[in-house]
């Protein structure tokens, strides 16, 4: 028996993102080992862009190796599981504006001596969705 298809739309994706506040965001090590954090994120002309302190293992994991994976899931209910992964390479932005719309309180952004973390961008081409919303048989 072939197996139900769950996975969201490009449209159902960009509203999922868009609605999310914290990626769980996966680099690189130098020996090629993962490593995760928390990142402040949000989704602005279809890609999805992050905060990364600088300093910190993921900052130089990523201008190491800009290969990245942002997941994101929510599960209020079994039925309610709903989750994406966007694969890419983090691509650095500069833009003022949009880092302030997706600091969150806690994330340093910025002091009297100029940003204290980078800004990035993740395209969404490569991305695996679950909606379990969409499961027929549910008991």
């Amino acid at each position: 028996m072939a197996r139900e298809q769950i996975g969201m739309t490009a449209a159902e994706v960009d509203v999922f993102f868009a609605s999310q506040r914290w990626v769980v965001l996966a680099t690189l090590d130098a020996d090629g080992s993962p490593w995760a954090d928390l990142a402040a994120c949000g989704l602005e002309q279809g890609e999805l862009h992050f905060l990364v302190c600088r300093g910190t293992r993921s900052h130089h994991n990523i201008e190491r190796d800009a290969r990245v994976c942002a997941s994101i899931d929510v599960y209020p209910s079994y039925y309610a599981i709903r989750g994406a992964t966007a694969h890419g390479a983090a691509r650095r932005v500069d833009d003022g504006s949009l880092r302030a719309r997706i600091a969150r309180p806690g994330v340093p952004v910025a002091d009297d001596s100029g940003e204290r973390s980078d800004l990035y961008a993740l395209s969404l081409d490569d991305v695996f969705s679950f909606d379990f919303a969409k499961i027929r048989n549910q008991y």
